[in-house]
């Protein structure tokens, strides 16, 4: 992920990792240190995000993308 920022020039606060993984999308884009979104309509489920250690926490749940690309919060970041 760090690499694929230096070649895109992005800053990590300005990159926002989307995925519906725990253990892959969401740890390695906070790793990476930038903001992660959740999707709940993939492998992971919410009770495991809920019960997943504080590195597989994503800044932002939603339900689908639709909700993603409607929330202020996350787009206007």
């Amino acid at each position: 992920m760090q690499e694929l920022l230096k070649i895109a020039k992005a800053a990590p606060r300005e990159t926002v990792m989307v995925g519906d993984r725990l253990e892959t999308d969401i740890l390695v884009g906070n790793r990476a240190g930038t903001i992660t979104v959740f999707v709940l309509t993939g492998i992971s489920t919410k009770e495991e995000m809920e019960a997943a250690p504080l590195d597989m926490k994503p800044t932002f749940t939603v339900e689908d993308l639709g909700e993603m690309l409607q929330n202020p919060c996350v787009m206007g970041r």
